[in-house]
């Protein structure tokens, strides 16, 4: 039986997000689900509660660019979703602007400030 988009099934799944700066450096942050589980919410940005932490070498970053947020419907099922918070250069998703809270699927493409990485479910 397939899953609806976005759910977890009760798995213990890492969020991992891997690609690369415009300089061409590797990046690749995880993030076990139980901490998304526990905040509800992660940002991505410059800033000290940024799960995903950007130094300041990435000027263009945002303090908070992003935010991540996990909606639980059942007990470890859920879905994720991502918005741009206080971000001062856009964020794509798959090639298009991000104008609103937008569902997360394992294998979307997330493009900010000369940043490309690609969202897995690990």
């Amino acid at each position: 039986m397939a899953s609806a988009p976005g759910t977890f099934l009760n798995k213990p799944y890492s969020l991992l997000f891997a690609g690369i700066d415009r300089n061409g450096k590797a990046l690749r942050f995880c993030i076990p689900f139980e901490e998304l589980q526990s905040k509800r919410t992660i940002y991505i940005g410059r800033s000290g509660v940024c799960a995903i932490r950007f130094d300041r070498e990435y000027k263009e970053v945002s303090r908070l660019h992003v935010r991540i947020r996990y909606e639980e419907y059942t007990e470890g099922n859920g879905y994720l979703y991502i918005r741009e918070e206080h971000a001062t250069t856009p964020t794509l998703v798959n090639g298009h602007p991000l104008y609103d809270e937008h569902l997360l699927m394992d294998g979307d493409e997330l493009t900010f400030a000369g940043i490309t990485l690609t969202f897995k479910l690990a």
